[in-house]
């Protein structure tokens, strides 16, 4: 009776781990054709009111969105520093993702004669070397339009603004700045430039920001997650199932979004840490439960049985309440929003299901050693948890005051109150 028993624990377990390696697997292939895009276009759908009269007037008016490239300095009004600004710009002109480039030397300038008017360059580069820099600085400044636009009011900065063609993404976004700034350094001109500007820096710092966030604090929640792990049990088996378990539910819930043909945006970077911290608390819970079954003396698969039954209930109603929560953001018109929401909440009973269904198995055949939580750690968390409850329920009032007191002092409310008080 033992032995055919013991196969099907091992026949089990091992079609469990087959299981969650070839999920793992499958989602991190998938993840290959994820687009990380965090342009505007992205957030709304493409029959929304605001996308449709946005896309007929760009029909008739240029694009808005530009890159500004500011300089400053002693030079930026000699005739070295304008002519290779205008080389940049006319080289830069030629590119398939540019429509124009404004530049002192590349900007129009109207002015009156005898019978009407005339336009030509603000600045003309075939007559540069006929003219001082502080002639150049006023001809510049007296104009009607450029102060303000390709030249700051007080003389002390020029601008290069680059109008791009309708853009589609933050890739095109990216390879725009790119090539805008590495025609810059090859001018020699960066030693010059204070500062980049404009819509398409700012779509390329988030693509920036969302891609160094993910890659900083995903491993290190992986980290802080499997050294709590250990703290707590002090067993490898406990460190390998939860850096597997983590691994493939956040892969198969980011693995969700190419699927779907979604893009990666910055409202998508919230889903790798979240699901991290979801699958951890569910573990620790879980293992807690094997920790008391095992310390009553219980071993095997008898204990994996117990302790399942013990957190099954609590663990799927508190799974099922988070997954409709998400789920009901698939309601906003903002598609990140929306797409974070399903595929967040689908994730949570993919966790729900590893953690329940897939893990015991392998518990039941492997797992044989005793379960008992470190001196002092578990213990501690227990203390803690008690006492907050404690206070809650038997200081509600002054707990409930406490709060009031705190969001009423925060000093993100002061801030936002002065900025209102400003405003009106």
């Amino acid at each position: 009776m033992a032995r055919p028993l013991l196969r099907r624990r091992r026949s089990a377990a091992w079609l469990a781990t087959a299981a969650l390696l070839a999920v793992f697997a499958a989602s991190v292939a998938m993840l290959f054709r994820l687009k990380a895009n965090n342009a505007p276009e992205v957030y709304f759908p493409a029959d929304e009111p605001a996308v449709v009269y946005e896309r007929e007037l760009r029909k008739v008016f240029p694009e808005d969105q530009v890159l500004v490239v500011l300089f400053e300095g002693a030079d930026i009004y000699t005739p070295h520093f304008l002519r290779a600004l205008d080389n940049v710009a006319r080289g830069l002109q030629a590119k398939p993702l540019i429509n124009r480039v404004f530049t002192p030397t590349t900007m129009d300038h109207i002015s009156g004669t005898d019978d009407g008017f005339a336009v030509g360059p603000l600045v003309d580069v075939r007559k540069l070397d006929h003219k001082t820099p502080a002639q150049l600085r006023a001809q510049v400044l007296s104009d009607r339009f450029a102060p303000g636009l390709v030249a700051s009011r007080d003389g002390t900065a020029v601008a290069m603004v680059v109008r791009p063609e309708p853009l589609k993404d933050s890739t095109q976004r990216l390879a725009l700045e790119r090539e805008t700034l590495a025609a810059v350094h090859s001018a020699g001109l960066s030693r010059d430039v204070v500062a980049v500007a404009g819509q398409v820096a700012l779509d390329v710092a988030e693509l920036h920001s969302m891609i160094r966030d993910t890659t900083l604090f995903v491993p290190m929640i992986v980290v802080v997650g499997l050294l709590l792990i250990w703290w707590l049990f002090r067993r490898w088996m406990a460190v390998a199932i939860s850096g597997l378990t983590m691994g493939t539910v956040v892969a198969f819930t980011v693995a969700l979004i190419a699927v779907w043909g979604r893009p990666y945006a910055l409202v998508s970077a919230i889903i790798p840490p979240f699901m991290m911290a979801l699958t951890i608390a569910l573990l620790i819970h879980f293992m807690n439960a094997l920790v008391h079954f095992s310390s009553a003396g219980y071993e095997g698969g008898e204990r994996v049985d117990l302790a399942l039954g013990h957190i099954r209930r609590p663990a799927f109603f508190a799974s099922l309440t988070t997954a409709a929560g998400l789920f009901s953001l698939g309601l906003s018109p903002i598609q990140p929003i929306k797409t974070f929401g399903i595929v967040a909440g689908i994730g949570m009973m993919f966790m729900y299901f590893t953690v329940t269904r897939l893990l015991p198995p392998m518990l039941r055949y492997w797992d044989r050693a005793p379960w008992a939580a470190s001196r002092g750690a578990a213990n501690w968390i227990d203390h803690v948890v008690r006492w907050t409850a404690r206070l809650a329920i038997r200081r509600a009032g002054w707990v409930a005051l406490g709060c009031v007191v705190l969001l009423a002092a925060h000093p993100a409310r002061r801030i936002a109150s002065r900025a209102v008080q400003r405003t009106t």
